[in-house]
């Protein structure tokens, strides 16, 4: 007997995609202090072309990846006017550039030891770790998991962080 496999509107993944993120325990790279951070992801402009990835991957309840088993249809045209940026609205403030944050703190950025943990006990390597936590800015474990599955067979993936590590 044949497996049913769901079908998925790409409409579907463009929305999750542009939904707005709340995230939590996010430090804020000016006063370093933790809270919550709203992401969205807007274009300034659109290539004639774009390149999408599916990620098809989720972290189970008991913090297993998995792959979905969907199909996704792309169509050949697509418009995401409705995703363009309007500029920044009332409330919201820009990040300052890595570079900036960092020479203002005066020092590196360091990992949060409670993602960098909750990482190694799902079996990924201390170093690994660090350099997931750092590349996503300390903003959150599913973030960090999602890099380290797509890092993990990068060849630096296991060695120690430098000080200058995280960009």
């Amino acid at each position: 007997e044949e497996a049913v496999v769901p079908n998925v509107p790409f409409a579907a993944c463009i929305e999750q995609f542009s939904d707005t993120e709340n995230i939590e325990g996010f430090v804020s790279p000016i006063t370093r202090e933790r809270g919550i951070a709203e992401k969205s992801v807007r274009f300034k402009s659109f290539p004639p072309y774009l390149v999408v990835q599916m990620r098809r991957y989720y972290i189970d309840q008991n913090w297993t990846p998995k792959k979905l088993d969907v199909v996704v249809e792309a169509p050949q045209e697509l418009d995401l006017e409705h995703l363009r940026s309007i500029g920044l609205q009332p409330g919201e403030d820009l990040l300052p550039e890595e570079d900036a944050a960092t020479s203002a703190s005066g020092a590196a950025p360091q990992p949060d030891e409670t993602i960098v943990a909750q990482l190694v006990s799902m079996g990924f390597s201390e170093n690994g770790s660090k350099r997931a936590v750092l590349a996503t800015g300390n903003s959150s474990v599913e973030a960090s998991m999602e890099w380290v599955l797509a890092h993990m067979g990068d060849a630096d993936f296991n060695d120690p962080i430098s000080s200058t590590a995280g960009s």
